[in-house]
């Protein structure tokens, strides 16, 4: 009989603060850096497929708020580029560097050990100063 597999679907919503330090490297070109802290707003878990092993059936969604860290801390590195005096573009990524989960949730790696889950955020962003 083949392994059923089980596909979750896992919701997270912050509301995210970064403090970026912009330095001018030439011309127009920026790099930034800085530490972000994020608020947990809402965490949420749908299964997108239903198995008699499952406990929940099919769509069933499950707020799992109560299992993650409020407050999230993240690095961010990017850089920006200035077409104009006011118009830019930007790419910047985030390295989470704490556990999304609470200390003592059970998160299982593959290979069977405890392990932690961090977030990560590639923004891409087109602006307008003002």
């Amino acid at each position: 009989m083949p392994e059923e597999e089980t596909k979750l679907k896992m919701k997270m919503s912050y509301l995210n603060i970064p403090i970026m330090f912009k330095y001018n490297v030439y011309n127009r070109l920026f790099v930034e850096a800085g530490p972000q802290i994020g608020f947990l707003l809402s965490s949420k878990i749908t299964a997108d497929y239903q198995d008699e092993d499952v406990i929940f059936e099919d769509g069933f969604t499950l707020d799992d708020k109560e299992f993650k860290n409020n407050i999230d801390f993240s690095i961010g590195v990017g850089a920006s580029y200035y077409f104009t005096k006011n118009i830019f573009v930007g790419v910047r990524y985030n390295i989470g560097v704490s556990n999304v989960y609470k200390k003592g949730t059970d998160i299982i790696d593959d290979d069977g050990t405890y392990g932690t889950s961090r977030n990560g955020l590639l923004l891409v962003s087109v602006g307008y100063k003002f």
